[in-house]
């Protein structure tokens, strides 16, 4: 479940706006830059900084935010299919890459699409503080 803030998309498209009509009013036609004009401090955000939507998720915030190094899902791990052995495939690789226990959160979630994505979607809001909870209420549902 996520609530994305529009305060992002807001400023963009009042941006876009104010540009278009310093354009119009300069009568040249063509986008004009702002770049000599001093921006106010939070003006704009600075775009070189990864992006992070504010979600409501089953995570708790330690779980959510926690900033795990570029991990890459092993291969052989695909996405949840009703087979019985993904909990232990997927298992093997996360201990095989020796991954924080948040990432094993967070890359376990990534295995879901479909209706375990909606079951995951659905969960009560920050319900999940470590794997073994994760794992537990997957268990519960799946298997």
């Amino acid at each position: 479940m996520f609530a994305c803030s529009d305060s992002y998309n807001q400023r963009s498209h009042s941006r876009y706006t104010e540009v278009l009509l310093e354009s119009e009013d300069s009568g040249g036609g063509h986008w004009k830059s702002r770049s000599k004009k001093k921006k106010s401090s939070g003006e704009e955000d600075d775009l070189s900084q990864p992006w992070v939507c504010e979600e409501v998720d089953p995570f708790t915030p330690r779980i959510r935010y926690f900033d795990f190094p570029k991990a890459r899902m092993s291969s052989h791990i695909k996405t949840y299919d009703g087979n019985e052995d993904h909990l232990k495939i997927f298992q093997a690789a996360a201990k095989t890459e020796r991954w924080a226990m948040p990432t094993w959160c967070h890359m376990f979630n990534s295995t879901q699409t479909g209706n375990a994505r909606v079951w995951f979607d659905d969960l009560p809001a920050e319900s999940i503080d470590i794997y073994a909870d994760l794992k537990k209420i997957f268990l519960e549902n799946y298997l």
